[in-house]
């Protein structure tokens, strides 16, 4: 729900850089073994997008978006996204994918990759764990930490239309399986990549109905708890986040966790909250600490990626005055 910057993107693409160097040697050996394969009949077509791929393998997987566009262009004037959804390129896309590696790397490169990252929550509703977890597996004498994703990889580019950005490391976005699949081959407008100041905001807001806190606190009762999800309007193709993941359904299951904050935000008022302070001073040293603390999530609209439920709890919380709008 919010765009990670570039530069951050970058320092951990970068941390791989001998695995990556590898993956790409490997492109081009596979590529050509493909082009050599006369029991795939390849036509002319196809080896130019073949060629084509081998002219970027050196920078295909590190590309950032701004560079996909470029070379999405260029690869839809030798076979267009329609025709390479069809029946007809299923084996020539297929194969593709798997010269390029994509099975394998989904299983022992991008857990460990996402791991490093620091994404730990669907990208899409931010309601689902999406993590790698480090387990010790040991080979003969020597332990090795592998890494297991407890995720599925949306492609921001679909394989069915674009097989040449499967293993693009900026078309990949780690989501939870339900989000997978509500969203299929569905465009929607947003872009987890951002060349942006980090600090720029999301576009996307949880909002409780107008009057609904001064009715909680006047009856007292669960159900008068209402809310909805705000976002940017969308032209064609593109679809809303509401239509394609129905977050607010999602998320209508956890009115409990708005109530606590209205009740939080009448317990904490600002004097009591100074007065913690005061009285653990070594506590509430580093900045927003105290803030995670109340809410019991990150306090932040940058961080909502490392925990589930942060980008709701962020927007209510700022809301009903829990905690101050600029975090």
């Amino acid at each position: 729900m919010i765009s990670i910057s570039y530069s951050i993107m970058d320092t951990s693409i970068n941390s791989f850089d001998t695995e990556l160097a590898e993956f790409e040697n490997n492109i081009e050996l596979n590529l050509e073994k493909m082009l050599r394969d006369n029991s795939l009949n390849l036509s002319q077509q196809q080896k130019r997008y073949i060629n084509k791929l081998r002219q970027y393998k050196d920078t295909i997987i590190r590309a950032n978006p701004d560079l996909l566009l470029r070379y999405q262009k260029e690869f839809d004037k030798i076979i267009s996204p329609k025709k390479m959804s069809s029946d007809l390129f299923k084996a020539f896309r297929k194969k593709i994918i798997e010269e390029l590696g994509y099975k394998s790397k989904r299983t022992s490169f991008y857990p460990k990759y996402f791991y490093k990252i620091g994404i730990k929550s669907c990208v899409y509703c931010n309601a689902h764990l999406t993590v790698a977890i480090e387990e010790e597996e040991q080979l003969k004498t020597k332990n090795k930490i592998i890494y297991k994703a407890k995720f599925q990889v949306d492609h921001f580019w679909p394989q069915a239309k674009y097989p040449c950005f499967c293993i693009s490391l900026y078309n990949l976005y780690p989501a939870c399986g339900n989000c997978n699949n509500c969203k299929k081959v569905s465009d929607v407008d947003f872009s987890l990549y951002s060349n942006k100041n980090k600090n720029v905001g999301s576009p996307f807001r949880f909002r409780l109905d107008e009057g609904v806190v001064a009715k909680y606190l006047l009856n007292r009762k669960h159900e008068d708890i209402t809310f909805h999800f705000d976002e940017p309007e969308v032209i064609a193709p593109f679809k809303k986040f509401q239509e394609v993941f129905d977050l607010e359904g999602i998320y209508s299951t956890q009115k409990d966790l708005a109530e606590e904050l209205i009740l939080k935000a009448e317990v904490y008022t600002e004097q009591y909250k100074a007065k913690l302070k005061k009285q653990f001073p070594n506590l509430f040293k580093a900045p927003g600490v105290f803030n995670r603390l109340l809410l019991g999530n990150y306090p932040s609209e940058q961080d909502i990626h490392k925990r589930p439920m942060a980008k709701f709890t962020v927007d209510i919380a700022k809301q009903v005055g829990l905690i101050k709008k600029k975090q």
